[in-house]
């Protein structure tokens, strides 16, 4: 799969290493949820995906 960012990738591409580098805390979840407020659908569906990723990843 391959994704097509918008103008807002540049808040993915600093808000996900630091994010993948934490423990699953409240601290991942708010960084994903303010760069969800930011976002559109498109990013609302990137960041269901990243969330569900991340549930697996750190399961």
């Amino acid at each position: 799969m391959s994704f097509i960012f918008p103008d807002s990738s540049a808040v993915w591409g600093s808000a996900l290493p630091v994010s993948f580098m934490m423990p699953a805390d409240s601290l991942l979840s708010r960084i994903l949820t303010s760069v969800s407020r930011k976002s559109d659908l498109f990013d609302n569906q990137l960041y269901h995906w990243s969330f569900v990723l991340g549930i697996h990843y750190f399961s």
